[in-house]
């Protein structure tokens, strides 16, 4: 019974998504939706959309970063979560909500350490190990006595937060490509969902 509303709701989700282009949550309900019929790939392309439409949201960020967690992309997983908690921190969102993720995050790191003592060494290295080319440091004026961001450094933050890194993930499936995951992903059992 509970699948036959999930349906529906993905039927009139879907619609939405058509009419609302660049609605962040209409396309955030349909990954949801995704997500609980259990179609991973198509929940994770949806979550990658609406991170593009309103980046700035973070449960978009933590959803994905809970998909990429049962998927075992835990290395992914965690960039999700440290935007998740970066965004629930500075919003002021709830201390319960905030422990949560939190405690979600711990069981992502303790994870990827478990796995792999290179893990965390590559995240910190280059990738090419050649020197990282210097910046230009953003602009911080002080207004009585409050730091004050410049727009430059606004729109790097929010680039950065657009980037869905996992997106290439969800669309290997679609360009045919199996992966160790496919069947954890197509085949998993939801409760409740029949």
């Amino acid at each position: 019974m509970r699948r036959q509303y999930l349906l529906k709701a993905l039927t009139a989700y879907k619609e939405a998504c058509k009419i609302l282009k660049k609605d962040y949550d209409a396309r955030y309900n349909l990954a949801l939706t995704y997500h609980l019929l259990g179609n991973y790939q198509e929940a994770g392309l949806a979550y990658c959309k609406a991170i593009e439409l309103a980046p700035m949201n973070y449960e978009a960020h933590y959803n994905l970063a809970i998909l990429l967690r049962h998927l075992k992309y835990y290395k992914e997983s965690l960039e999700e979560l440290e935007k998740a908690t970066t965004l629930i921190t500075n919003s002021g969102g709830s201390s319960n909500r905030q422990r949560y993720v939190f405690d979600v995050m711990n069981d992502v790191t303790r994870t990827i350490l478990a796995n792999s003592k290179n893990d965390m060494i590559d995240k910190i290295s280059d990738d090419d190990g050649q020197a990282k080319q210097e910046e230009k440091p953003p602009t911080v004026t002080y207004i009585n006595g409050k730091i004050v961001l410049t727009q430059e450094l606004d729109d790097a933050i929010i680039k950065n937060f657009k980037v869905c890194g996992s997106k290439e993930i969800f669309q290997e499936d679609i360009d045919g490509d199996y992966n160790e995951y496919d069947d954890v992903r197509y085949s998993v059992n939801v409760p409740g969902v029949e």
